[in-house]
């Protein structure tokens, strides 16, 4: 969605938070203004939703604790 987010901005519709690698030539060229230069995006936190059973299988498992250990410190 990023692309078009970018456009609607560059064609002066709004704000957008998009990354900065995918817009840095707009930047440049000036066809997009950094707003804000000192703020951080922070992501917001990952949630890993399935069905309840008493084993999980190993998969699922897997990827539990890859996201855990992935996302531990934010």
């Amino acid at each position: 969605h990023f692309p078009a987010v970018k456009e609607q901005a560059v064609a002066g519709l709004g704000i957008a938070l998009i990354p900065r690698f995918i817009c840095e030539n707009e930047i440049d060229r000036g066809d997009l203004l950094l707003l804000l230069k000192d703020w951080i995006y922070i992501p917001p936190s990952v949630f890993l939703l399935f069905p309840y059973r008493k084993e999980l299988p190993h998969t699922v498992r897997v990827l539990a604790d890859f996201l855990i250990e992935r996302f531990r410190h934010r």
